[in-house]
């Protein structure tokens, strides 16, 4: 049978469709399998002008055929009530089992910031006063930590506690994109894109990890559909209801404080749409702003009075530093090409999606695809929406330094472009071929299942790909740290052994979460100058590596009496983590309590003397001309880390960076400490060889205070 005129146009739609689609997987081979950015971004170049040239052609189809990029939406029918129940059910179901699935060993291990998380949520339940905002840790907004805060009331304080609560995030997310996405387009569409949410590994991983980042979708997905709904149905419920949700956005993660500016874009879209709006529905706007006011205020006013703490991880990692330092806008550009490239090619993340993409085949085709839509369909509002959070949100990576949590604001839109492609393609052929319209149907059924396994293969299966950034070493050590202290004294050695995730499985459950109950140290020698105990046990305990085992065989030597066990990775004891040396009380017969000095001590404590000297007459001058002194408001923070972070920094143009950093760079994290209520100064130091008792520095602050040989000069 010859095909008729119309056919063969319809036929050159799908042609050019599926010829994109082709060229787009093949370069996605090109770009994850083989990195090779050249070919790979040529091949996209080819996929995007045929794709083009596709919806050029689709727009000529004749008028009984829905035009590919139209704004019409001719229904096929209606999906009834109860079907989009089921259907949507079956959907969360999904996104549950995704989340839920092996959760007790995938991750692996405890994730150090998600510890650290812990840790506050601990503090909180311990009595801490309500606070926004906390300082420490680069600075950190505290939602989250309530969350987990009420979490360890219910499942104790635990890994799973953390990860449930961020697991639960996760899953509210998947409802309320639903909603959003239902307002924006219809039901169909909607469905699409929360499965292709439920399965994301991209939000997977940042659920199961724990870190208050995976607030920031459920916010973008609540704030954009109450702010829809107000401004379609004109309510002032739900110009209320916008306004509070966009206040307690910015309680989540740095992220969020675009969401503004994205709204602020929807409402002046909205204005030039309309004119009129302002003037009969102002004061609607006016309580959309006075909830949004209202919700922020406390974090506002805490912003007011502590703007450099509020500030200091985005003054570190802005771009008009690295632009200053380069003398040109490359750092700039750079960024922009990473940002562009998160998605497709490498996120370069700090702990996940270091060298791997943000989405996985066939979403990272659908996705670039729909993009395309989206942009050929902006003035439409669901589109300029998308769009706008696309675009602010991805500021905040290119400001800084582009990975997949600052741009965490971008998954919601990116998903949406993804699902876009597919419905719109699903539904051209359904309208353009309606004879096989249950044959497309399945089709599209059959992709999405098998995207489906396709990622659960890759993050939840027997073969998954590694991710770091979990430390199931530090985390198995942590919990034999937990099981050991109380009755021992805990030593522990290795060079890259977590802090926060030792101290989080290690706690005891009483008083300051951040009191050690071990004593911790980067280099394994450093085990020889502890001494055991009196009144209690004594556990050392060794990574397992050259330098360890010689530091294993020579505490053996030295107790005796000592017995030895040995830390594996899993049940199997297969892989060895660390080597166990536990000490009795007093050390044993036999016991060996000569002091050990490493080679060079005496003359890096006579370096950390003077520079501390150095750094007094600084301080002293400082304060001479200018009767202030840098203020850490009375509590102890490391001086000057990376030239950049702490009170000290201030000096770089009169003292040598080095001067400011602890030789070794590890005894104080990074650098001295310093401690100011803004009329005196004390700058510590931890020595190697131990201190006459005259000299030995006396410190309230818990860190400190475990330093074995402290020093310090007060002023």
């Amino acid at each position: 049978m010859v095909c008729s005129r119309v056919d063969w146009s319809k036929l050159a739609v799908v042609a050019a469709v599926v010829a994109a689609l082709t060229l787009g997987v093949i370069a996605q081979y090109l770009l994850v399998e083989r990195e090779d950015v050249s070919w790979g971004l040529i091949f996209w170049g080819l996929a995007l002008a045929i794709f083009l040239v596709g919806i050029w052609q689709g727009m000529r189809v004749a008028a009984d055929t829905l035009a590919l990029g139209d704004e019409a939406d001719v229904q096929g029918g209606a999906i009834g009530p109860r079907t989009e129940v089921v259907l949507f059910l079956a959907v969360i179901a999904v996104g549950i089992f995704f989340r839920l699935y092996r959760l007790d060993s995938i991750p692996p291990g405890l994730n150090h910031d998600a510890a650290w998380n812990g840790l506050h949520a601990i503090r909180i339940t311990n009595g801490l006063d309500f606070a926004p905002y906390v300082a420490e840790a680069w600075g950190r907004e505290t939602m989250f930590h309530y969350m987990v805060a009420l979490s360890q009331l219910l499942f104790g304080q635990t890994q799973f506690a953390i990860q449930i609560t961020a697991v639960t995030i996760g899953i509210a997310t998947l409802g309320a994109f639903y909603l959003l996405m239902r307002r924006l387009f219809d039901t169909r569409l909607a469905l699409i894109a929360t499965f292709f949410l439920s399965i994301s590994g991209w939000h997977l991983t940042f659920g199961r990890v724990g870190w208050r980042t995976i607030l920031v979708p459920l916010f973008v997905a609540l704030v954009f559909y109450f702010l829809t709904k107000a401004l379609e149905e004109r309510r002032m419920r739900d110009f209320v209801l916008a306004g509070v949700a966009l206040g307690l956005s910015l309680y989540t993660y740095d992220a969020a404080r675009v969401l503004p500016f994205a709204a602020a874009a929807l409402i002046v879209y909205e204005l030039l749409r309309t004119p009129s709006f302002i003037r009969t529905h102002f004061l609607h706007l006016g309580a959309f702003a006075a909830a949004f006011l209202a919700s922020f205020a406390p974090l506002g006013w805490y912003a007011l009075n502590h703007w450099d703490e509020f500030t200091r991880r985005g003054s570190f990692l802005w771009i008009g530093n690295k632009i200053e330092d380069a003398g040109s806008l490359e750092p700039l550009f750079a960024n922009v090409k990473d940002a562009l490239l998160m998605y497709n090619f490498r996120a370069g993340g700090a702990d996940f999606f270091v060298k791997e993409p943000l989405l996985d085949l066939p979403i990272s085709v659908f996705f670039t695809l729909g993009l395309i839509l989206a942009l050929l369909r902006v003035r439409q509002r669901s589109y300029f929406l998308l769009l706008a959070v696309l675009a602010f949100s991805l500021a905040v990576g290119i400001s800084s330094s582009p990975n997949g949590n600052r741009a965490i604001g971008t998954i919601l839109p990116v998903t949406a472009f993804a699902a876009v492609f597919l419905y719109e393609a699903w539904r051209w052929l359904r309208q353009a071929f309606p004879r096989y319209e249950q044959l497309f149907s399945l089709i599209l059924v059959s992709v999405l299942l098998l995207t489906a396994y396709s990622i659960f293969h890759s993050y939840l299966g027997p073969n998954r790909r590694t991710q770091f950034g979990f430390f199931p070493e530090t985390s198995v050590v942590g919990r034999y740290i937990h099981d050991a202290a109380g009755e021992n004294m805990v030593y522990a050695a290795a060079g890259d052994w977590a802090a926060d995730t030792l101290t989080y499985l290690s706690y005891q459950g009483d008083g300051n979460p951040f009191v050690l109950e071990y004593r911790y140290t980067k280099v394994a020698r450093e085990l020889l100058t502890f001494q055991p105990a009196s009144d209690r046990g004594t556990v050392f305990i060794i990574k397992d590596h050259p330098a360890g085992t010689e530091v294993f065989d020579i505490l053996r030597g030295r107790f005796p009496s000592a017995t030895s066990d040995q830390i594996y990775l899993d049940d199997d004891a297969v892989t060895l983590i660390a080597n166990v040396v536990q000490v009795p009380p007093g050390g044993g017969d036999g016991a060996d309590f000569s002091a050990y000095v490493e080679p060079g001590a005496e003359e890096r404590d006579a370096t950390r003397r003077q520079d501390l000297s150095d750094i007094a007459a600084v301080l002293a001058d400082y304060e001479n001309r200018t009767g202030l002194l840098p203020t850490t408001d009375g509590s102890a923070d490391v001086g000057c880390a990376y030239t950049a972070l702490g009170q000290l920094c201030v000096f770089i143009g009169q003292l040598d960076p080095d001067t400011l950093a602890d030789p070794r760079g590890r005894a104080l994290r990074y650098g001295y400490w310093y401690e100011s209520d803004g009329s005196s100064f004390t700058i510590y130091a931890s020595l190697e060889i131990p201190l006459a008792p005259e000299e030995a520095c006396i410190t309230t602050d818990a860190f400190l205070a475990l330093e074995p040989n402290l020093f310090c000069i007060r002023g």
